[in-house]
């Protein structure tokens, strides 16, 4: 079984410096109500993620600060959210989240390829949805691709990763490379 994951960080990604600053314009006429879902999240960049899922299969990883403790409650974080809510049937899981001051993100999404799907680590099982990663470790190819605003990754992810620019957020052209990582197209 092949599957396409991308690891997806919010900050600097779905809720750029520009959109935030469009929220503020009076241009934008966009008033930032937590209540109401919005919070600075731009909705193009999300709709930019849906389609890619939607469109390619591709499954989302949250390897962002907005992960919480398990894969239940992120979906339940993002629930709360009505620009994210169209994410939440994509998410099949969330990296661990080490708070070890040295810990870097490209350590967490490396644990998070390492161990989900294997039954025998019970530890992991919060991590991820173990009906989407049910097959044997043979059985399994995961293709993935990474993007961030931050680029603490490890060297062996570079391939895999993409550097968001934190003032735009997630374009078309970053679109165009997580396709040309996960072999779409």
């Amino acid at each position: 079984m092949n599957i396409k994951i991308l690891f997806l960080d919010i900050d600097g990604v779905l809720n750029s410096e520009q959109y935030a600053n469009w929220c503020f314009t009076k241009e934008g006429k966009k008033y930032i109500n937590e209540e109401n879902g919005d919070h600075f999240v731009d909705k193009n960049a999300v709709k930019l993620i849906e389609q890619l899922c939607e469109n390619y299969n591709v499954r989302l990883v949250i390897s962002s600060s907005w992960r919480e403790i398990s894969l239940e409650a992120t979906k339940y974080a993002f629930d709360k959210y009505k620009d994210l809510k169209c994410l939440i049937k994509y998410i099949v899981g969330i990296t661990p989240k080490y708070h070890d001051e040295h810990s870097i993100r490209g350590n967490e999404i490396h644990d998070f390829l390492m161990y989900s799907g294997n039954t025998n680590l019970r530890n992991y099982k919060q991590f991820y949805d173990e009906d989407y990663f049910k097959f044997k470790d043979d059985e399994l190819k995961i293709d993935y691709c990474i993007v961030d605003d931050d680029d603490d990754m490890m060297t062996y992810q570079q391939d895999n990763f993409i550097k968001i620019d934190s003032y735009s957020g997630i374009t078309q052209d970053d679109i165009v490379k997580i396709k040309q990582i996960l072999n779409i197209e």
